[in-house]
């Protein structure tokens, strides 16, 4: 899932997060990582 158009807190998307890796796991898929290039934005909001 895409977040790139968003710009958040990183406090709001921590359950989008969440989100995503309930909805990989009811589908029987195997989570093994989260990238996020947003780093910045994140400490800019801030």
């Amino acid at each position: 899932i895409d977040t790139s158009s968003e710009r958040e807190k990183m406090i709001d998307v921590i359950p989008k997060i969440e989100n995503m890796i309930q909805d990989a796991s009811s589908l029987g898929a195997k989570l093994l990582a989260i990238v996020s290039d947003n780093a910045p934005a994140y400490s800019a909001t801030r």
